[in-house]
């Protein structure tokens, strides 16, 4: 696994038990400004100690993106924030985290990265011909409902479309 990926794995498990503490603190009364007043006290503090400590503290051009990218944050996070004051966090944070979508998007658009799953460069101990199609199916069956409930309140199998994307990945598979 490179280093890049496990850096992202470890900011989805952070991330995950934030909102968890997010939700805790809208439980136990604390107003969304109040939040993140604190919060944003502790980032500061731990942000400056730290560049201070090793020594990559620096204030330039470049640094001002980080100014950009941090009030669009603060207005995000207090938006989340007051959501979970009202709402399940379980509903709130998946849609807060959401969010890779639009990054994803401008990455492409703006910035012209390609938008492929080879460029992930995850470790698989299965040739590509077997993962291929099996994370095809995944994809497919868990995130690509095709039916919605029956009348009788039952949820119907999805193998019409677990067939679909089976032989879809099956075929690309065999064409490399």
């Amino acid at each position: 696994m490179s280093e890049s990926i496990a850096y992202a794995l470890g900011a989805l498990l952070l991330y995950g038990v934030a909102d968890f503490v997010y939700k805790r603190g809208a439980a136990a009364g604390a107003l969304p400004h109040q939040f993140l007043m604190v919060q944003t006290w502790f980032f500061s503090s731990l942000a400056l100690l730290y560049g201070k400590a090793t020594g990559t503290l620096a204030f330039n051009a470049g640094a001002l993106w980080g100014a950009a990218a941090g009030v669009l944050v603060v207005v995000g996070y207090y938006n989340f924030a007051w959501s979970l004051k009202h709402g399940s966090v379980s509903t709130n944070a998946t849609i807060f985290r959401l969010s890779f979508a639009v990054t994803v998007a401008l990455a492409v658009l703006l910035l012209g990265e390609p938008l492929s799953l080879p460029a992930l460069k995850l470790p698989c101990p299965c040739p590509s011909w077997i993962a291929s199609p099996a994370c095809s199916v995944v994809f497919g069956v868990v995130f690509c409902p095709t039916h919605s409930p029956m009348r009788n309140g039952s949820v119907p199998h999805r193998f019409g479309s677990a067939r679909r994307i089976t032989s879809q990945a099956q075929t690309s598979a065999v064409a490399r």
